[in-house]
């Protein structure tokens, strides 16, 4: 059986250059992670200011819609979905019929 080796480990004896490399390479990726965590709470920070103007321009809005159009608008969608229900129920109703005309007219014949 073979032995493991590292690309991390050198099979010669560590020098202090060899971590001088190793700490200064760390210190750059720790660096750039940093660099991009400032960026992310930056674009966060736009963000969260947006999303409050959005709020604040959405509560005004809510706020400006008079309550007897608010009223009209419910009645609106009530009639629409209690129309639609009646349709379906109708068609229904005929589907059923022109099954069991077919049905009878099949007998029949």
């Amino acid at each position: 059986m073979g032995t493991m080796t590292s690309p991390y480990m050198p099979e010669r004896s560590v020098t202090t250059y060899d971590l001088f490399n190793v700490v200064t390479a760390t210190r750059n990726d720790v660096s750039t992670v940093l660099t991009k965590v400032e960026v992310m709470s930056a674009q966060q920070a736009l963000t969260s200011a947006q999303l409050s103007d959005i709020e604040l321009r959405l509560r005004t809005v809510q706020a400006a819609v008079p309550d007897g159009l608010a009223a009209r608008l419910t009645a609106v969608e009530r009639w629409q979905w209690r129309t639609s229900g009646a349709l379906a129920a109708i068609g229904m109703a005929f589907g059923l019929l022109g099954g069991w005309l077919g049905t009878l007219i099949a007998h029949l014949h």
